[in-house]
């Protein structure tokens, strides 16, 4: 099943024909966006690529930890490659902050 297809399933199903504001539509995109990126698939939550990364601010102070680099791509509104290569030392920011893997303490 596809993200569209979930997404207008899921809608359908919860408010019975009604309307959403534009508002409330653009929320719920928002938060099936995230649940994809975590790795939500029908029903499964799927554990491939999932190490977690730090975001870290120029201070050097751990701003978040996020899951993956997709959830945190997805929230920071980069594409996942940027947080790899930011990750990798390709380039030394994504989305204005550093990023590394978390290690074992941090998680």
């Amino acid at each position: 099943m596809t993200y569209d297809n979930a997404l207008s399933k899921i809608l359908l199903e919860m408010h019975k024909g009604k309307a959403l504001t534009n508002r409330e539509e653009d929320e719920l995109r928002f938060y099936f966006s995230l649940m994809y990126g975590m790795g939500f698939d029908e029903g499964r939550l799927q554990r491939s690529h999932r190490k977690p990364v730090c975001r870290i601010d120029k201070t050097g102070k751990i701003n978040r930890i996020f899951d993956s680099a997709v959830v945190a791509a997805r929230v920071s509104g980069v594409p996942p490659s940027n947080i790899y290569d930011a990750v990798a030392g390709k380039q030394h920011t994504a989305a204005g902050f550093y990023w590394r893997y978390a290690r074992k303490n941090e998680i």
